[in-house]
């Protein structure tokens, strides 16, 4: 892509360990994109599908970042939050757009810390921690305000450090 990450598309049966996520498959096959750094670092993965056998064939990246898959699906198929349903058992094509992961972008001043992402990523959660443990993390209890099509969180400084990252 434009910031030259890769990316890796394909299906899998069963549990698929990639990087530090566990994938598990719905049904009988799922789909999944796996995103890379541009020095091959895993930065994140995402399955879709449902019950029947779901594949990917297919997948390019626009100059917007976003990620274009086709493949086919079987019966009911879940694409973030777009569903597809084929009625008749027998496989169909899928062309759907992904977009790319969200990035933070977090500015300290002398008071506080404001935290923000674009706005076209709704349903996503922001989340704390003083600690990068698996378990450590909690919900910012700050609710973000759409601005000039941007979320923003204002957070008043704190003696600890904090981390943050989106939840969906």
């Amino acid at each position: 892509d434009a910031y030259g990450a890769c990316y890796l598309a394909g299906h899998f049966r069963g549990t698929m360990a990639v990087g530090n996520t566990n994938l598990t498959s719905g049904g009988s096959l799922d789909v999944f994109v796996v995103r890379c750094d541009r020095y091959g670092n895993f930065q994140g993965a995402v399955k879709a599908g449902g019950l029947g056998q779901d594949q990917a064939f297919s997948a390019a990246a626009t100059a917007s970042g976003d990620i274009r898959l086709t493949g086919s699906f079987a019966g009911r198929a879940q694409f973030g939050s777009f569903s597809a349903t084929w009625q008749y058992g027998l496989p169909k094509m899928f062309l759907t757009t992904m977009p790319p992961a969200p990035t933070l972008r977090i500015a300290g001043f002398p008071t506080h810390t404001v935290v923000s992402w674009p706005g076209r990523y709704t349903g996503f959660t922001l989340q704390q921690s003083s600690t990068l443990g698996a378990s450590s993390w909690g919900t910012v209890p700050i609710a973000p305000v759409l601005r000039d099509g941007e979320f923003v969180v204002t957070n008043q400084l704190s003696a600890a450090p904090k981390f943050f990252r989106l939840r969906n």
